[in-house]
C-alpha cells in the first residue's frame, strides 16, 4: 500500500489529503498497473500535541474512487498524519509530520505508500 499526502491551500484554512494505491513492485511510485485503493485504510490527523483533531476511513470519503481521503479547513498549524489498515502493509512510513501553511512531506507507507498531490 502506499500513500501520499496531498497538500493544497484554501481560502479558508489549508486541506491535507492522502492518496492511497497498491505498491506492487514496492517503489513507492504509482505504475499503471498499480489500482488505486478504496476501501481498508484509516487516517487519524493530530495537532502539534498530538491530540487527534480530525479522523477518516477511505470507504466512507466522497473521494475514494480516486483512492482521495482528504481533511479541510484546517487552520495554520503543525500536524501529523497517522495511516492504518487491518489488511494492507505500508511501503511507504504511515505517520509524518507536517505544516498547514507548508503542506507536508511525500510519506512512504497487500503493500502501500503515501503520495504528496
Amino acid at each position: 500500500m502506499v500513500i501520499f499526502v496531498l497538500p493544497a491551500s484554501a481560502q479558508t484554512g489549508g486541506q491535507f489529503c492522502v492518496r492511497a494505491f497498491e505498491d506492487r513492485n514496492g517503489s513507492q511510485t504509482r505504475d499503471a498497473n498499480e489500482p488505486l485503493l478504496v476501501r481498508d485504510v484509516v487516517v487519524n490527523l493530530l495537532d502539534g500535541n498530538g491530540v487527534t483533531v480530525a479522523s477518516g476511513v477511505l470507504e466512507s470519503s466522497p473521494t475514494a474512487a480516486q483512492g482521495i481521503l482528504c481533511f479541510q479547513r484546517l487552520p495554520a498549524g503543525q500536524y501529523s498524519a497517522v495511516v492504518t489498515s487491518a489488511d494492507l502493509t505500508p511501503t511507504t512510513p504511515t505517520s509524518s509530520p507536517f505544516s498547514s501553511t507548508t503542506g507536508p512531506p511525500e510519506l512512504p507507507g497487500r503493500e502501500s505508500t503515501l503520495e504528496a498531490i
